[in-house]
């Protein structure tokens, strides 16, 4: 494998211009096969169709791509014998797009071959400028494997989408969403903070409902928002990789950040959308300290826009990054790093227009009182400490692993980068901590969360460690060394100010991991070759995080791809693969529900996926059930029960679900059943649902305490 050096600004100019080219040859060539494409479906089946508009554009292709978009005067036989490779490669990933489009999601052929055609269109680039620039055999078999990689990695989580149906988390950042589109925003009822993450992703649920005419498969579709979310920081990662590494190193290394799900729940939700929000924010930062192009400090004060109003929290570490580009020594002086803080300003400021012009300054103020009510956010940090720290105090073996794995980052930091073998040695010890770590735990909720903290505890010796040895002290490494402390930052922002305290570290502290992995590695020189230890680390930290996604799948007590997977075929979860007992529940609920008179519901039970299964509108201040979490404060038991006691509080049906984990109502609800009669139960395998309609008290009722 050859070195690579980081990408020139002279190259990345080109790079521009030759995209801005290959789109314009593009959009003749799709407008000319799509039109292929659309009249054969009148009388082929599609995947005939769409296999001979894609070779009359391999013509256009072999003609005009080489010499038009590429700048290559001629193409040899090998050049030749790589494009016709190369466009196999991409018409497989559409194709499998397309298949998976129709059959799993209620879009139509004629309109599942759009995202086919998004797919065509990144792989077409990527694998045909491989194909006329390889400047060697060993080059072309490089970007090969590359290549292969990704698609293989891209088709891996493409799958990994369609598995698995959660009632609960997933459930509950949708039903805003759903919500939303029942009632309008401004009719809306739902008070908790987390609905700012939902409005990123609402306009992209409009268009999906408009375009397949219903809610059909949201839930499948808003996964791959999260895809795309996860691809746009993968995507802003390597590009700042590729200004401090080499391309093997910084392909690898994106891949490595889409690899990682957060709870392995692929759900866009304020965890999901504030972590890849600070990735992408913090790597265009690292694009603008090297290059200080101001489109590149927009795209990071956009990213930070993103996260802080997806996850409010992270604006301190925004803070600290803003404080350290006005106060800090070697800042202090650059005008480039205020016009930083002055497009950082304007977004944040933007971003604050958009959620009063959405809720307005009152409702804001009540989904701040109620979220704070219910999470506990401003009295509870010293609880969270000290449960997260006694919960790991309870696994010896996982308090060694932390333990090696600070030793070992201070190692790094001190003996990294000089040796072959040693940096072999050093990542064979790091890999064989992270798989012990898979065989003694979960010891936080997912072996991923565990290997997120072992891995901050490396990147915090390792950087502890710099500051006693300064050693390879560049502009480079002091950027990836400040990017890895702002991601430990926010690592403690996320576990100390939710609810599951140390669990949620992983959501903020993987960014940190993402950069140490990078700061860890030596930068290649030209002309050398790649070190084996670059690859394997990467490569073998991807597959464990991958092995994470796949054996274990968030909503679900038997994995759905092992045992008797069901493909839900209607509903909000169509396309999505479950058990068959879940699958039965949820056909037998929804059923159940549209039988029931009335056009608005509350929800009492920890199941907020009960909203999505009816048309009904909700009534609730939040689908999640806090007090079923939490139990129930005085404060959110008295904002619920002022909520009920309003007439636009009562809904036309309470549904009281209970299942194994089910924990009493709270005093608030219980006043409110206490004036609703039960008429009708709903029993299956999964859990039990009963209808209560509104009513004189039933002489039966619980008292309230």
């Amino acid at each position: 494998m050859t070195g690579e050096a980081p990408l020139r600004d002279g190259d990345r100019r080109g790079l521009l211009a030759e995209i801005v080219r290959f789109l314009g040859a593009g959009a003749v060539n799709t407008l000319l096969t799509l039109g292929v494409y659309q009249g054969l479906l009148w009388f082929a089946h599609p995947q005939v169709a769409y296999l001979t508009s894609w070779l009359l554009g391999i013509v256009l292709v072999v003609v005009v791509y080489p010499r038009w978009v590429f700048r290559v005067p001629r193409v040899g036989a090998r050049s030749g014998g790589l494009i016709v490779l190369s466009y196999l490669l991409s018409y497989g990933l559409s194709a499998l797009a397309l298949q998976g489009l129709t059959a799993f999601t209620p879009l139509s052929p004629r309109l599942g071959v759009f995202g086919a055609i998004g797919v065509s269109t990144v792989s077409n680039y990527l694998f045909l400028r491989w194909a006329v620039r390889t400047a060697s055999p060993n080059d072309a078999l490089a970007r090969l494997c590359l290549a292969m990689l990704v698609a293989a990695v891209a088709v891996f989580l493409g799958w990994r989408m369609t598995l698995g149906v959660d009632l609960s988390d997933e459930s509950y950042y949708l039903s805003f969403i759903d919500g939303w589109l029942k009632t309008g925003i401004r009719d809306g009822q739902a008070l908790a903070l987390h609905q700012t993450a939902a409005l990123l992703a609402y306009p992209l649920a409009r268009i999906y409902a408009a375009l397949a005419g219903g809610t059909d498969g949201l839930a499948l579709f808003m996964r791959g928002v999260y895809l795309m979310a996860s691809a746009l920081a993968g995507l802003s990662f390597f590009a700042f990789a590729r200004r401090v590494r080499g391309r093997t190193v910084s392909v690898m290394a994106a891949v490595f950040v889409v690899s990682f799900i957060p709870f392995s729940l692929p759900a866009p939700s304020y965890n999901t959308l504030g972590m890849h929000g600070l990735i992408a924010a913090l790597s265009t930062f690292g694009v603008y300290a090297r290059t200080e192009a101001m489109r590149w400090a927009w795209l990071s004060a956009f990213a930070w826009m993103v996260a802080t109003v997806a996850y409010p929290t992270l604006g301190a570490v925004l803070a600290v990054l803003l404080a350290a580009c006005l106060f800090s020594r070697p800042l202090r002086a650059d005008p480039a790093a205020r016009r930083y803080v002055l497009a950082c300003i304007a977004l944040q400021a933007t971003g604050a227009l958009l959620l009063l012009g959405v809720y307005g300054a009152e409702r804001l103020q009540a989904m701040l009182a109620f979220t704070n009510a219910s999470l506990q956010v401003t009295d509870g940090l010293l609880v969270r400490l000290g449960r997260s720290l006694a919960t790991v105090r309870t696994h010896p073996s996982f308090m060694f692993l932390c333990a090696a794995s600070v030793v070992l980052g201070a190692t790094w930091r001190v003996s990294g980068g000089r040796r072959l073998v040693v940096d072999g040695l050093l990542v064979t010890a790091l890999v064989a901590l992270h798989a012990a770590a898979r065989i003694t735990g979960p010891v936080l909720y997912a072996s991923a969360h565990d290997a997120v903290l072992l891995l901050g505890l490396t990147a915090a010796a390792f950087l502890a460690a710099g500051r006693l040895v300064r050693r390879n002290a560049d502009h480079a490494q002091g950027l990836l060394d400040g990017m890895t402390a702002l991601g430990l930052l926010a690592g403690l922002v996320t576990a100390f100010t939710a609810t599951n305290g140390l669990v949620n570290f992983a959501v903020g502290g993987f960014v940190a991991g993402a950069f140490f992995v990078l700061a860890a590695l030596p930068a290649e020189a030209t002309g050398k070759r790649v070190p084996a230890s670059q690859a394997v680390l990467l490569g073998l930290m991807t597959a464990l995080l991958l092995r994470d996604a796949a054996v274990f799948v968030y909503g679900e007590g038997p994995n759905p791809w092992i045992d008797q997977p069901v493909r839900i075929r209607h509903g909000v979860f169509a396309g999505l693969a479950t058990t068959p007992d879940k699958a039965d529940a949820i056909a037998r609920t929804t059923s159940f529900l549209e039988r029931q008179p009335g056009d608005s519901m509350t929800v009492l039970g920890r199941l907020p996926g009960i909203y999505l299964l009816t048309a009904a509108r909700p009534v609730t201040m939040s689908t999640w059930d806090f007090g079923q979490q939490n139990g129930a404060p005085p404060a959110m038991d008295a904002l619920i029960r002022q909520f009920h006691s309003a007439s636009a509080g009562r809904p036309d049906l309470l549904v009281v679900v209970s299942d194994p984990w089910t924990r009493a109502p709270s005093g608030a609800a219980l006043a409110l059943l206490d004036e609703y009669v039960p008429t009708d139960t709903l029993r299956t395998t999964a859990w039990t649902a009963s209808i209560h309609v509104r009513g004189p008290a039933s002489s039966g009722a619980l008292p309230v305490p």
